[in-house]
């Protein structure tokens, strides 16, 4: 029989309802023996799989994105997947492997405790910390972000964690960090990442190192990569900066992390946090509250490139006020930039004031600088030293960093109203007590859907599911 519910999940307001829609082409299909009511009827059941999309026929299908997902046992059918909604529940039953390992991408499950042991605390935010984990199955090292549901106390704040959920599932590039599976729990939502154990560009330029003209300019190649491909999936970043770029593991790639600010591109420039990201990196049209697009993260690349050629950030400040108004005016001293002719072109095309004309990621690689350069494979040096940080915050932390003395830990003072939108003065005092909490608890969190009373609900889902199977015999 299908387990009924009693609890609300974290995800229940962004779960998807049955809709019509055509889908030619499907990524999974087999048949199952599907129970479609609480009574524990079965019937057979052809379904295919398209991305996040379950269909039950050509036309008539289900996005189970934020689902909670399961594998289950029948004593008779065998073992089984159980995708659960806050409205609707179903089974089937069958060669679930390949479906389970699919599915999990999109869904939420709830055993967090169970498949993940905590190895140690790296990173902290206002929300909740980074743990370095290891996955008690295979062996394989982990990074988990853990957010405290109870500190995300406005639907702004859980839209805003759903979307970077939802952003950075569709991303699937070796300059994008990867993102494996999502858990909940009663008390938090967990997302569990790659580990990424190299330091972060921060920690590259953190004592006013400067870089040579080939090296730099190889790492923003390599970035001006990564983000031409986010921006071709219709996504800005909006909080590009040292801190957010990593080095991906033994090799000599850059790699983008930390889409908490992250959004969908609207011409219209009505984004849920349209004011965001890091003074200091920001493209002034942000701070000047003017309609923007892509071009805001090359503006970010720019001033990047800018701070590896010459050891300084254009728009230093200990005053933060003051930072935000040199970055508003976005003046640079270009006397300090000591590279070739066309190496300069480059660099002032990707910092120009004037959005319209400012280089696009499209544009910036194929300048005459890297045109010219010889086809060849360029080599990165490694960073000298490495940590176990898997980033420098807490998701949709996006805290100025300029001072070379500033605390891992410290939160407050160096944050702003430009920073995270989900970045608030409410620091969590119970911070230190977490560590046990999600160590020592070990009940899985299960939604029991009869229980719940859902205002003006008119859909009779079970009845619902049994008309799809019953246009399927047909």
């Amino acid at each position: 029989m299908i387990n009924q519910c009693s609890k609300k999940s974290f995800f229940s307001c962004f779960q998807q309802k049955w809709q019509h829609q055509t889908i030619r082409h499907f990524d999974l299909q087999d048949v199952f023996q599907m129970i479609t009511n609480s009574k524990g009827k079965w019937q057979k059941a052809h379904l295919k799989l398209y991305k996040q999309f379950l269909c039950l026929n050509d036309k008539e299908q289900v996005d189970v994105s934020n689902y909670q997902i399961s594998k289950v046992e029948n004593k008779i059918l065998g073992q089984g997947i159980r995708l659960q909604s806050i409205e609707l529940s179903l089974e089937f039953y069958g060669t679930i492997d390949k479906w389970f390992e699919y599915l999990r991408l999109y869904c939420i499950q709830t055993n967090f405790t169970q498949k993940y042991q905590i190895q140690k605390l790296v990173g902290a935010g206002t929300y909740g910390k980074v743990y370095r984990i290891k996955n008690k199955i295979d062996q394989n090292i982990y990074a988990v972000k853990t957010f405290e549901k109870q500190l995300l106390n406005s639907f702004d704040d859980q839209e805003g964690l759903v979307k970077e959920i939802g952003i950075i599932r569709t991303l699937d590039h070796r300059g994008v960090i990867k993102l494996h599976e999502v858990y909940e729990s009663e008390q938090f939502v967990f997302l569990v990442f790659e580990f990424l154990q190299n330091n972060s560009l921060y920690h590259t330029l953190e004592r006013g190192v400067i870089l040579g003209e080939s090296q730099a300019y190889n790492i923003i190649k390599d970035l001006l990569e990564t983000v031409l491909y986010i921006h071709e999936q219709g996504i800005l970043h909006r909080d590009l900066k040292p801190d957010n770029i990593l080095q991906r593991n033994d090799t000599q790639k850059y790699v983008i992390i930390d889409f908490g600010l992250a959004d969908l591109y609207r011409e219209d420039g009505q984004y849920l946090f349209k004011k965001c990201g890091t003074p200091g990196y920001c493209a002034p049209e942000i701070l000047w509250n003017q309609n923007y697009d892509y071009k805001v993260d090359v503006y970010s690349l720019g001033v990047i490139l800018y701070q590896m050629l010459t050891g300084l950030n254009p728009f230093y400040s200990k005053n933060y006020d003051d930072r935000v108004m040199l970055n508003k005016e976005s003046k640079f001293d270009y006397g300090k930039v000591k590279v070739s002719y066309d190496a300069l072109d480059l660099l002032q095309g990707m910092l120009n004031r004037n959005p319209q004309k400012r280089l696009s990621a499209k544009e910036a690689l194929n300048h005459r600088y890297y045109l010219q350069q010889q086809k060849q494979s360029y080599h990165v040096p490694s960073i000298s030293h490495l940590s176990d940080t898997l980033m420098n915050t807490g998701s949709q932390i996006s805290s100025p960093r300029l001072e070379s003395h500033f605390n891992f830990f410290e939160i407050g003072e160096f944050s702003s109203r430009y920073t995270s939108p989900l970045l608030s003065p409410k620091l969590s005092p119970r911070f230190d007590e977490l560590d046990k909490e999600i160590l020592n608890h070990h009940n899985i969190y299960s939604c029991h859907i009869s229980n719940l009373k859902l205002p003006k609900q008119q859909i009779n889902h079970e009845q619902f599911l049994e008309n799809l199977m019953q246009k399927q015999k047909v």
